[in-house]
């Protein structure tokens, strides 16, 4: 936006695109100090709560692993190795 903007803005004023650019950057600043919380070092589960978000643990744990289920719960359900899908250790 800046790259299609300045040479328009230069043309017709040296310093204004400048005090323009440095005042979108500083109301963004504000916004964002404003409307988003701090969430390094927190976790998944306070994140949630700081954005008022209800998840069961399941969706939670879906989240942190990419897993479906808690690591050792349905580890039945898990691919057999090559060498069981095989019937040889060739």
């Amino acid at each position: 936006m800046i790259a299609l903007t300045a040479p328009y803005f230069l043309s017709k004023s040296a310093c204004g695109p400048y005090f323009l650019y440095g005042g979108l950057t500083l109301f963004a600043a504000v916004v964002l100090a404003k409307w988003m919380p701090e969430t390094k070092g927190l976790g998944l589960e306070r994140i949630a709560e700081v954005f008022g978000i209800v998840v069961e643990e399941t969706e939670m744990i879906t989240l942190a692993t990419g897993r479906q289920s808690p690591a050792g719960v349905g580890f039945e359900n898990r691919r057999r190795p090559a060498t069981e899908r095989r019937g040889s250790e060739a």
